[in-house]
């Protein structure tokens, strides 16, 4: 199977899952934590602007918040 030149055999894919032990473990932390991060930002933005989509609606409504004061 090849993508735009570049030749993608079964030994690459397959290749993560023979890892396991304490290497895959180490590996996954950051992911993890990442998520974990990810889902944590996006409740306090949930929490703070009820109803926001993107970030930037977050922002407008900070915006609108700052200059109904």
């Amino acid at each position: 199977m090849s993508c735009k030149g570049v030749r993608l055999d079964q030994a690459w894919i397959s290749t993560p899952k023979k890892q396991r032990g304490r290497k895959t473990t180490l590996s996954l932390l950051p992911f993890m934590a990442t998520a974990v991060f990810l889902m944590v930002v996006g409740a306090a933005m949930s929490a703070y602007a009820p109803g926001a989509k993107s970030i930037g609606q977050v922002l407008d409504f900070a915006c609108a918040k700052r200059a109904a004061r």
